[in-house]
């Protein structure tokens, strides 16, 4: 008899130790991820406020900003360059159009530079499309300020990916935003065995 209690007795022990880690377990995988929007909203907010000069590039560059505007998984990225040049400020704009879905989230690299040829560049962000299909839609636009501020250069075509400049705190943070992005739309998130 006094077996069949301590039998019982460490039955139930058991019973509720097992109950109290499964429901730790479903409180610890509620945790919802992000959605596309509030991942897309987050890369925007940081985009929007880091504008940066980018001297490195161009000695005669001052800054470039960025803009990010989407619906559902298509992605319009733009990225705007203000030069002096002879005189004369350029705004140059670079419009990338994507669908998430063609971007490769293995193919996102970030590396972080400090002091390149005295520029104020921290860090960069590689993003190109699977397998470097040149499925991005860009579309660039010069114009002279000093003047009238009319077209003067108009380039369409295509490109396999784009370069984000930013700080080397945030480097990684908006590396793993986009990965998270693509494979919320179904992009490529597998990594190749070789």
């Amino acid at each position: 008899m006094r077996f069949i209690r301590l039998t019982v007795v460490f039955a139930i022990l058991f019973a509720t130790v097992v109950c109290i880690a499964a429901a730790q377990t479903k409180q610890a995988t509620t945790e919802k991820e992000p959605t596309l929007e509030e991942t897309l909203q987050w890369i925007q907010a940081k985009l929007k406020g880091y504008p940066l000069s980018t001297s490195f590039i161009n000695p005669e560059m001052t800054a470039e900003s960025y803009e990010l505007s989407w619906e559902e998984c298509r992605v319009d990225f733009t990225i705007t360059r203000q030069i002096y040049n002879n005189g004369l400020i350029d705004n140059r704009t670079l419009k990338f159009s994507f669908l998430l879905k063609d971007l490769d989230s293995n193919s996102i690299k970030f590396e972080n530079k400090t002091n390149l040829n005295n520029g104020y560049i921290e860090a960069f962000i590689t993003i190109e499309t699977f397998l470097k299909k040149e499925v991005i839609t860009v579309q660039t636009d010069v114009r002279k300020t000093k003047f009238s501020g009319e077209v003067v250069g108009i380039y369409n075509g295509k490109c396999s990916g784009f370069r984000i400049y930013t700080t080397n705190e945030l480097a990684e943070r908006l590396a793993k935003a986009w990965q998270h992005a693509i494979k919320l739309c179904g992009g490529n998130t597998k990594k190749e065995i070789f």
